[in-house]
């Protein structure tokens, strides 16, 4: 088995930061270290930690690193975003949107 970071790391070959992805597990409820068993694989901490690094893809800068570049295109940009809103609606938040602020209506 393998570990919070390690687990969520491995959603991206893009080169997310380690602190990046300790808060992104802390703030969904989960311990950086824990193990990843099939047990918390289905659980709604787990998925919103998916989310949160799905969020984070979605308007992380293009970089080289190493001579590699890592750059999402705006489609793969949405795509990251839709993924995100869909683990937090398994997780039970049908109201998120990726978005805190924004307008309602049709006056701004």
């Amino acid at each position: 088995m393998t570990d919070v970071l390690t687990a969520l790391q491995g959603l991206t070959t893009y080169p997310v930061p380690q602190s990046v992805l300790q808060e992104c597990a802390l703030e969904a409820g989960c311990n950086p270290t824990d193990e990843v068993t099939q047990d918390m694989r289905q659980s709604r901490q787990w998925k919103r930690a998916k989310a949160q690094v799905f969020l984070f893809l979605s308007s992380a800068p293009n970089v080289t690193q190493q001579g590699v570049s890592f750059s999402f295109s705006e489609y793969e940009r949405a795509n990251f975003l839709k993924q995100a809103a869909a683990l937090e609606a398994e997780a039970g938040d049908d109201d998120w949107n990726g978005v805190g602020y924004g307008y309602k209506g049709e006056n701004f």
